[in-house]
């Protein structure tokens, strides 16, 4: 599987009125393959009592020499995979209360 495989990110925006969370990452991964940043936004968007929506957000800087290179190894993976993992939580948690 292509992409960095370790990395450490902090947390730079949390707003748990809006239902934000904005991740950054400070050392490794996209930093060591040419990326001067790469930032991802998760937002909770309610659309019912039952349902809501997770938008997430990536934005990079990547220099024009490794652009097309480096640029293919963006994808929404991982955001899918936190997606799930997001989903998983609340349903196990609902069916406690």
């Amino acid at each position: 599987i292509p992409g960095p495989r370790e990395w450490r990110e902090k947390f730079v925006k949390i707003d748990n009125c809006k239902r934000v969370k904005q991740l950054k990452q400070i050392q490794g991964g996209y930093l060591d393959m040419g990326f001067s940043l790469y930032k991802v936004t998760y937002e909770i968007l309610p659309k019912d009592n039952n349902s809501c929506i997770i938008r997430s957000t990536v934005q990079i800087d990547l220099d024009d020499k490794n652009f097309e290179t480096n640029a293919r190894l963006i994808t929404v993976d991982s955001m899918l995979d936190m997606a799930k993992s997001i989903v998983q939580y609340v349903l196990d948690n609902k069916a406690k209360q």
